[in-house]
């Protein structure tokens, strides 16, 4: 029997909601275990696993904060990161162009039932599209990112009128309202009509509304990263070492993913967006109120008995996460710049040891991956979509793996178990691809945990 998966929860936090521990109460600061945190973040940059920053808070203070691994080169030498070092930080830039349009729409200089016609009036549906589809991704508007060319340019510097070239060439994945489908392009449109609004930069916006305001002295709005700035690179391991990976220009996601942070810092944004020092009382609860899995620029992670508000980040070599636990007023944030490992994996580990998980630290010891022949490769890639949820889902070749993503969240990697048969142990997920009677795959079946879905190849 077939019947519906959880994906959309599975994507924005996999192994969160399939960890062998269970959250225990309250996070208590004088019990927080900094030594086997230490051991946890040092074994995953030994292992070249992971290398980037994490910031834990309370009630708005920074109990604990660490960076291993180094964020750039002088030559031949690695500059080691500390906590000081900037990030860029993806997608979690939605939350700051979030923000902002909610201050808007405390001024009363916006609503969220505005059309964005009366922005752009050239976008396809502009005329059916609000402000609040925008910012829950139930507009239809096509991810941009999601084009098979977009590597192609995505380093290349680009004005607003091209980006409003490349938006308006695609047409709607489908009718505003009818669902929610995350899409990147919602929140480009959104910083520039920010900019129109205000007659000024997204990135002088930012300053004047939330960095300046509350103390950020580490936020910005992104330019090509400079070592000497403190800004890291972000990075690939390859043939066992890390790689440099090329640089997303900022012109391109602006107000969907082109601010850089630190940890500490976007602990002290969600706390003043939850400690109403940014937006009303309001505002704070429409964007925490959930549809069809999105919030208003946020998402709400399980963690068993305990639930999060925040959003997650990928561009790049550059993975983060932020969230805010409205149970004990506790933030934790991760900002990684090379990631050979599940992402999700290290939040659960890092959740686990602050709310008292009792097990052992893992080794983090890499696993010799077994090589997928070439022909199953070519057979599997290509794009899914399971009408039940309505959720489209990427098969991608990555060297001789496979991955998997619904589109606008992280991959994660699939490991073969079988003919046409792969898993994701962590959560729990096995995927089976169906050869149709021409001998091509044509569909899948996702299973986790007895719950099964059909994706069809589109």
């Amino acid at each position: 029997m077939i019947r519906k998966l959880n994906l959309l929860g599975l994507l924005l936090s996999i192994a969160v909601l399939h960890s062998s521990a269970v959250a225990q109460g309250s996070f208590d600061p004088a019990k927080l275990d900094t030594a086997r945190l230490d051991t946890t973040l040092t074994r995953l940059v030994e292992n070249n696993r992971w290398m980037g920053s994490i910031a834990i808070a309370k009630n708005g203070k920074i109990i604990y904060t660490k960076a291993v691994g180094f964020y750039g080169s002088d030559g031949s030498t690695k500059l080691a990161s500390t906590p000081e070092v900037k990030y860029r930080i993806g997608s979690i830039s939605k939350m700051f162009t979030a923000v902002m349009i909610f201050q808007l729409i405390d001024e009363h200089k916006l609503k969220l039932e505005t059309k964005l016609s009366a922005f752009f009036p050239e976008i396809s549906n502009a005329k059916l599209i609000t402000i609040e589809q925008m910012l829950r991704h139930h507009s239809g508007l096509h991810s941009f990112t999601d084009d098979s060319d977009y590597a192609d340019w995505m380093t290349v510097p680009h004005t607003r009128d091209q980006m409003i070239d490349i938006i308006k060439k695609s047409a709607p994945d489908f009718a505003p309202g009818e669902k929610g489908v995350y899409s990147n392009t919602n929140f480009v449109l959104l910083g520039y009509i920010l900019e129109r609004i205000m007659k000024s930069s997204y990135a002088e916006q930012l300053k004047a509304r939330i960095t300046s305001k509350i103390g950020l002295k580490n936020t910005y709005y992104a330019t090509k990263i400079r070592a000497d700035h403190l800004e890291a690179a972000s990075y690939r391991f390859k043939a066992n070492e890390w790689i440099a990976q090329p640089e997303t220009d900022p012109s391109i996601p602006g107000g969907a993913g082109s601010v850089i942070s630190t940890p500490s810092d976007l602990a002290t944004f969600l706390w003043a967006i939850f400690d109403n020092k940014l937006v009303s009382k309001k505002s704070l609860e429409i964007m925490t109120t959930m549809k069809d899995g999105f919030g208003a620029g946020m998402f709400k992670t399980p963690f068993y008995q305990l639930y999060s508000f925040g959003h997650s980040g990928s561009i790049d070599g550059f993975r983060s996460f932020a969230s805010f636990f409205p149970r004990d007023s506790t933030i934790i944030s991760f900002i990684a710049n090379g990631v050979n490992i599940d992402f999700n994996d290290v939040i659960v580990d890092v959740t686990s040891l602050v709310y008292g998980r009792k097990s052992d630290i893992p080794s983090y010891a890499i696993e010799p991956d077994v090589p997928v022949p070439a022909e199953i490769l070519a057979l599997c890639q290509g794009t899914y979509l399971s009408k039940e949820l309505g959720m489209e889902f990427l098969i991608a070749k990555a060297d001789d793996q496979l991955t998997g993503r619904a589109f606008g969240q992280p991959a994660f990697p699939l490991r073969m178990t079988g003919d046409l048969k792969f898993g994701y142990a962590k959560a729990g997920i096995e995927i089976l691809f169906h050869k149709n009677e021409s001998g091509l795959v044509d569909q899948f079946t996702i299973t986790q945990h007895g719950s099964s879905t059909i994706f069809a190849r589109k």
